[in-house]
C-alpha cells in the first residue's frame, strides 16, 4: 500500500510541475505577409501575441487562458516503403 501511495503522489507531483511553465512559438507564418511570436504562459494564465508584418508594422494582443484540455493521442508508427 505504501508503494502504490508513493506512486501516485510523485505521479501527481510531476503531473503539476511539467504544467508550469511558458511556452514560446516565435515567427509563425500565418499568410505571406503576416508572421506571429506566441507566448503562452500558464503560470499565469495568459497567451501574449505578436503580430507582425513584412512591412515592418505589428499589433500586439493579449489573452487570459480559462481553462486548459489535455488530449493524448496514441502514436502511430508510418512506415514508407522505398520505391
Amino acid at each position: 500500500m505504501k508503494k502504490i501511495f508513493i506512486i501516485f503522489f510523485f505521479n501527481f507531483l510531476f503531473f503539476f510541475i511539467s504544467f508550469d511553465k511558458t511556452y514560446y512559438f516565435k515567427k509563425c507564418q500565418l499568410n505571406k505577409k503576416i508572421f506571429a511570436d506566441y507566448i503562452i504562459d500558464l503560470e499565469n494564465n495568459e497567451i501574449n501575441v505578436k503580430l507582425k508584418t513584412t512591412d515592418g508594422d505589428y499589433q500586439e494582443l493579449n489573452d487570459k487562458i480559462k481553462s486548459v484540455t489535455i488530449v493524448v493521442t496514441p502514436y502511430r508508427q508510418h512506415r514508407v516503403e522505398g520505391s
